[in-house]
């Protein structure tokens, strides 16, 4: 085969069904096995098989041998796998050696393979350091995690009668620290299982700011009469070994007793409250702080009787509940006051809203409304910039995600009169947000009465102007605006349409010129004969024009870390026009019809 070579001896007595095997293969590659490509199991190494036997096929006998010096898994390495088995008087004797995640893993035991299939198994592992188990799936996390654990398992019965299984894992030693949090177990953890019930014995994990002692027992035919114990604290920091980025802190306080509720017919009742708490997330807008509340247990369902937290220099409410079995279904209620966001990047908003996010976690919809109390530009606001936001695709996430089974039926209306040193906008929206949580999508229209942007050194002047949203895949502004500006004694006016990646722009003048003079006004601040009338520099600016040339590369970081509107190297900005040199000019808006601008000769003192 493709995969090495296998050589095989059998001979067979069909009257006595006696039979003779002999079975030899070295070196064969898992990893050019047809079966292990088809199914992209990312499974390499090479396996050496010796086998030989003799006997009936109603009494067998064999004895079997399989090395693999180095298993590759996916990112887990295996090393030195020995597998010995032996077949006589029908019972398999099973030994199993080797090593894995710097430890060792030995298992050995008997089956007969009559039934109901006796068996006698037991697994044990040394000392399983947490770090190079991280590290295979994590390597950026397992720098800041340590700690070890060890684990033995048995198990004795009949394999074809579940019921009738005993089995026990016992966990002798668990101690994981993560940065500045430390937890272990106080004591060894013991799972049992026997005549078809599971039972937790007493646990108990102590760490940094946690307390945990849990038990329980649940019978595997009636998971309805199971009855669990869960006391003590949790510190939320804890969640940081799942969710790296997550920042959090706090506590979760436990008190789950089946037995102490066992009169309102329920096997999980008690309470969950969560003591000033704080997420935050690098990618989130918002996060919360000092998050207090109390969720209720009730046999198969969690209440939210109680839930405040700050958000954004605001609060927000959650009320509602969810139900786990036999699906999750949830129906829930949030609401939000004074809000501050800064979403999307170079708006900041207040915002308040009420939305109920109701369904399972293979579809559910968020709707209601969002009011957007006031909105303004961030300082560092640039508007191209903010433009490029909308001129992609939007990324989906995968089908499977929870974030993609969330339906959007959000609205929001709101006045604008936003301001910064380079625009300002009023006008009004109502909008829609549709689409899924992993690809929301804006529909609507929004509608400009007024405003002013400073754009390559001229003031436009909006004189009105309508964006919509229109497309229902993705989130994608189409554009009708007319603006006005004034630049060498010329009134002009320009009309943009389209969406703002495609726009097209109609120009007119007063005075009338033809476009390419327009264009060359708004470039340049000169027509093209005024520009053909003075076609060179003189000589002894050279100097001065690579000087504004490097100046002028930097001058829009200096608007956005100064709140200027514009600044510019320029010969006639704030000139007589009878002098060419370069001049500085700084130009400021005080109000919507007040503007200064200082200019300077730097050619002089």
């Amino acid at each position: 085969m493709p995969a090495g070579v296998t050589t095989a001896n059998l001979t067979y007595y069909p009257k006595t069904e006696a039979y003779q095997a002999q079975l030899q293969a070295s070196d064969i590659r898992l990893e050019r096995l047809q079966t292990v490509k088809a199914g992209n199991m990312r499974v390499s190494g090479g396996v050496t098989l010796s086998a030989k036997g003799q006997g009936t096929i109603n009494s067998p006998e064999l004895t079997a041998t399989v090395r693999i010096p180095q298993l590759q898994v996916q990112q887990q390495t295996i090393k030195g796998v020995l597998l010995e088995t032996t077949l006589h008087n029908q019972v398999a004797t099973i030994a199993l050696n080797t090593e894995v995640a710097a430890t060792y893993l030995k298992a050995a035991g008997t089956v007969r393979t009559n039934a109901p299939y006796m068996a006698d198994l037991r697994v044990d592992t040394g000392r399983i350091a947490m770090q190079p188990l991280v590290a295979l799936y994590s390597p950026a996390q397992a720098q800041n995690i340590n700690g070890q654990t060890e684990l033995h398992v048995w198990l004795r019965g009949p394999l074809q009668d579940k019921a009738k299984l005993e089995a026990r894992l016992n966990i002798p030693l668990l101690e994981v620290s993560y940065k500045e949090l430390q937890f272990a177990a106080s004591k060894p953890i013991l799972l049992d299982y026997k005549d078809g019930t599971a039972v937790l014995q007493p646990a108990e994990i102590r760490g940094t700011g946690t307390e945990l002692r849990a038990q329980g027992t649940m019978p595997i035919t009636t998971p309805k009469a199971a009855s669990f114990l869960v006391q003590g604290t949790l510190d939320l920091r804890v969640a940081q070994l799942v969710q790296p980025d997550l920042q959090t802190s706090g506590q979760l306080q436990f008190d789950i007793n089946s037995q102490r509720y066992s009169s309102a017919g329920s096997n999980l009742d008690g309470q969950i409250k969560i003591v000033n708490a704080a997420v935050h997330t690098a990618s989130s807008p918002v996060g919360l702080d000092n998050a207090n509340g109390v969720i209720n247990v009730a046999g198969n369902r969690l209440e939210i009787s109680q839930f405040r937290a700050d958000t954004g220099g605001g609060n927000i409410t959650l009320t509602g509940g969810a139900t786990y079995r036999p699906d999750v279904q949830f129906n829930l209620a949030l609401a939000t006051q004074n809000v501050r966001m800064r979403y999307p990047e170079g708006l900041r908003a207040i915002i308040g809203s009420n939305l109920t996010l109701t369904g399972n976690t293979q579809a559910a919809v968020l709707n209601g409304q969002v009011r957007l109390e006031r909105v303004s530009f961030t300082p560092d606001f640039d508007l191209s910039e903010f433009i490029t936001q909308f001129s992609g695709e939007s990324a989906a996430g995968p089908p499977s995600s929870f974030a993609q089974s969330i339906r959007l039926d959000v609205t929001s209306t709101s006045q604008m009169n936003l301001a910064s040193s380079k625009v300002s906008l009023q006008g009004s929206a109502n909008l829609r947000l549709t689409g899924t949580a992993a690809s929301p999508v804006i529909l609507g229209r929004t509608n400009l009465t007024g405003g002013e942007m400073f754009f390559a050194g001229n003031r436009y002047v909006i004189q009105h102007g309508v964006v919509d949203f229109l497309n229902p895949v993705r989130t994608q502004p189409v554009v009708n605006l007319q603006v006005t500006t004034l630049v060498d004694q010329y009134n002009i006016s320009l009309n943009f349409q389209g969406p703002v990646d495609h726009l097209i722009a109609t120009y007119t003048s007063d005075p009338a010129l033809p476009p390419v003079d327009i264009i060359n006004l708004l470039a340049f601040g000169k027509t093209t004969e005024a520009a053909a009338a003075n076609p060179s520099t003189p000589g002894n600016m050279g100097a001065q024009t690579v000087l504004a040339q490097g100046l002028g590369q930097v001058s829009n970081r200096i608007e956005k870390f100064a709140g200027i509107s514009h600044l510019a190297i320029d010969p006639a900005l704030g000139g007589d026009n009878h002098n060419q040199g370069p001049r500085i000019a700084i130009q400021q808006r005080v109000t919507s019809n007040l503007l200064v601008t200082f200019a300077t000769d730097v050619t002089s003192t």
